[in-house]
């Protein structure tokens, strides 16, 4: 298992354009990786990393029908993943929504499913869509409560410094 040495991440993932070959989802190193060995079974690999989030059990069964789903044409549904784990649809999109802001875990999403994005391509679309959605949700509030963009996105701040101490 390759180990960044930069944010001492495991997200180590293929990559065509790096000269390695291979960069580092959390921070986009695209070299100098760590070999260390490999651990057999995947409850332990979820957990084995100090340095990363602790995941719940619920967690640990969402992220693993994702964690192995690199690039466009690998997804996955939401309604296999809730078949697979047991856990209802509207819970598995909101340990989605929490993987992805409070654990860290860079996760993309398109008609055909959950997947994590791999090309400088998959992370710009990503990153333009999650701007795009959230620019979108707070130019509506903003409309609705008749005040400005600027003050919404200062609650905004607000609440998720709150929602983070509370996390």
């Amino acid at each position: 298992m390759l180990i960044c040495p930069k944010c001492n991440s495991g997200n180590i993932v293929p990559d065509r354009l790096s000269e390695t070959g291979r960069h580092c989802l959390m921070c986009g190193t695209d070299g100098g990786f760590i070999e260390r060995e490999k651990v057999k079974d995947m409850s332990d690999q979820l957990s084995f990393d100090f340095d990363a989030p602790i995941l719940t059990e619920e967690q640990k069964k969402v992220w693993k029908c994702i964690w192995d789903r690199h690039g466009k044409g690998t997804e996955i549904l939401g309604t296999e993943i809730s078949s697979r784990t047991g856990i209802d649809y509207d819970r598995v999109r909101a340990i989605i929504g929490i993987l992805r802001r409070h654990k860290k875990k860079l996760i993309g999403s398109n008609t055909h499913g959950y997947y994590i994005p791999v090309t400088k391509e998959e992370l710009h679309e990503y990153f333009a869509s999650m701007r795009r959605r959230g620019i979108t949700i707070l130019w509506t509030v903003s409309q609705q409560a008749g005040i400005s963009l600027e003050e919404i996105f200062h609650q905004g701040k607000l609440d998720l410094k709150q929602e983070e101490k509370c996390a």
